[in-house]
């Protein structure tokens, strides 16, 4: 792949070495476990931080290809910047004018692209695969989907319910979680972005 990786590809791979130097820092403190700190807690800080890697990475990858290989019908539900979350509004050349007078149409559709995808996330792998098709991505040889789909639905219990799950005795308590988890979804992770890059490159070499 080499040079021939989107710039979006540079900032992931940064990211990554951020999620391994916390994997590397789980390793340094073992499963220390006190009534105030848990080690393995570094591990779940980890596996939010994979998700957000990727979300960079792929908000970016769609943000950029959508206005080249966005369906009309996709692309006519974008409101302009200012607008975006809003309901649909219609506008007229006046109305263009009076509010983008020196900007290009390609520059504000770049803009209204860019504030959409934003406002965007991946919560799911279907949903990945959902803003995949948008831009005529094929994952179709991809055989990590339910590694992602594990690797996603962990990082919400994290998140949203702090990793917690009820005990046989009734009580709220950790989830157990083991590096070797981590290590498949960085895995399944890193797999799924060269795949889009492989993607990616030939369209460029096609356009």
């Amino acid at each position: 792949m080499g040079e021939n990786m989107s710039k979006y590809k540079n900032v992931f791979d940064d990211n990554i070495k951020r999620v391994e130097a916390l994997k590397t820092m789980y390793s340094r403190v073992g499963s220390v476990s006190t009534t105030k700190y848990k080690g393995t807690d570094i591990l779940r800080a980890a596996v939010v931080f994979l998700h957000s890697a990727f979300e960079e990475y792929y908000r970016g990858v769609v943000t950029e290809w959508l206005p080249i290989r966005g369906e009309v019908s996709i692309l006519k539900n974008i409101a302009l910047p200012e607008d975006a979350g809003k309901n649909k509004v219609n506008y007229t050349l006046y109305d263009l004018v009076q509010r983008h007078n020196e900007e290009t149409i390609q520059t504000l559709f770049e803009e209204a692209v860019c504030e959409h995808m934003s406002r965007s996330s991946f919560n799911s792998y279907s949903e990945i695969c959902g803003w995949g098709a948008r831009i005529k991505l094929d994952y179709t040889g991809y055989d990590k989907g339910v590694v992602i789909e594990k690797a996603v639905n962990r990082r919400h219990k994290i998140v949203h319910e702090a990793d917690l799950k009820m005990d046989d005795s009734g009580r709220k308590a950790l989830t157990s979680i083991k590096e070797s988890e981590l290590d498949s979804w960085i895995t399944a992770y890193i797999e799924l972005v060269e795949n889009i890059e492989n993607q990616i490159d030939s369209w460029k070499k096609n356009r």
